[in-house]
């Protein structure tokens, strides 16, 4: 376009080329050639950006997604210890329930309110 043309090539194309070389702006076949080449010689460039912008992109959001995967399983682990440990108090409660129900136990062998209480104080 702006650089002199100095190289002279002659060129075999089909009439699918020739009609898509027509429709380039220009004023002669050289001109739109030339655009042709250029214009997507450029788009090539910045595509490769975007490209390597998106992958970018997804480099990082696999690392987060690698970090939340780690976090859930951490949670499962301590929902699971926690699970066993509300199942191992509530046996002991239920073990404790047995030997002190109202209906069996005997109130005079019950520990006196008044007694605890003096004890912590």
């Amino acid at each position: 376009m702006n650089e002199p043309r100095i190289n002279a090539s002659s060129i075999r194309y089909s009439d699918k080329v020739k009609d898509l070389i027509n429709q380039a702006p220009g004023e002669s076949f050289a001109d739109r050639f030339e655009f042709l080449v250029l214009s997507h010689y450029e788009k090539i460039q910045d595509r490769k950006k975007e490209l390597a912008d998106l992958q970018t992109v997804v480099d990082s959001t696999r690392a987060s997604l690698f970090d939340l995967t780690n976090q859930l399983k951490i949670l499962h682990q301590i929902l699971n210890n926690g699970n066993g440990v509300v199942m191992h108090l509530k046996n002991i409660e239920k073990h404790c329930n047995t030997f002190l129900t109202p209906s069996t136990a005997d109130p005079a062998e019950l520990p006196d309110q008044n007694v605890l209480q003096k004890e912590e104080n």
